[in-house]
């Protein structure tokens, strides 16, 4: 009988040990999944609008969904603001004056191309009451936070280039070659006059 006992204590102290190894990976490749179950809320990404094509933890947003749409869940019905912050924790985007809709769901989107010098990695996502201050460096364990989430974010979803400095610059190299091949007609046509 006291074999019996030992070998079963053991069983149960290795899987432990396993349940203790996942939820640590989980806290730190994924943060904001202990969190959101600790703080009782549902924290989401989504790929696409319509909110069918999961985001993080199953694939990171990339060149083909460059645009991170965020739901909430269990939230208390007041109006918030949801800032995202990159790799670096830089705060790069405020989605103000967001309220529960009927579903109890609380929606808010970012596209990741608007701004070439944010770094890819994993970002947060943070939800604060619109008349809290949102601070300009992520920090967990500010009291203002709501709810928090992590997602990965690739290196395509965020431009080299920004679009309007591609704009100028394939405009200035166009005006360029006209006016060389411009200049090369008017000289040549002086020289067979």
């Amino acid at each position: 009988m006291y074999k019996f006992l030992l070998t079963s204590r053991i069983k149960i102290t290795g899987l432990s040990v396993v349940i203790l190894v996942v939820i640590l990976l989980l806290g730190v490749y994924f943060p904001g999944v202990a969190q959101a179950q600790k703080k009782g809320y549902s924290f989401s990404f989504f790929c696409d609008e319509v909110y069918t094509s999961w985001g993080e933890p199953f694939r990171p947003f990339d060149s083909d969904h460059p645009i991170v749409y965020a739901l909430v869940t269990s939230l208390p019905d007041v109006t918030y603001k949801c800032a995202y912050y990159d790799d670096g924790d830089d705060l790069k985007c405020v989605d103000g004056n967001l309220i529960i809709d009927g579903s109890s769901y609380l929606w808010s989107q970012y596209d990741l191309r608007t701004d070439d010098q944010a770094s890819a990695g994993n970002w947060m996502a943070a939800v604060y009451e619109q008349s809290a201050e949102v601070p300009s460096s992520y920090d967990s364990n500010d009291d203002n936070i709501v709810a928090d989430n992590g997602f990965n974010v690739a290196k395509s979803a965020i431009p080299e280039i920004p679009t309007v400095m591609a704009g100028i610059g394939v405009a200035g190299l166009c005006f360029g070659i006209y006016y060389w091949m411009r200049r090369k007609a008017f000289k040549n046509q002086m020289i067979t006059t």
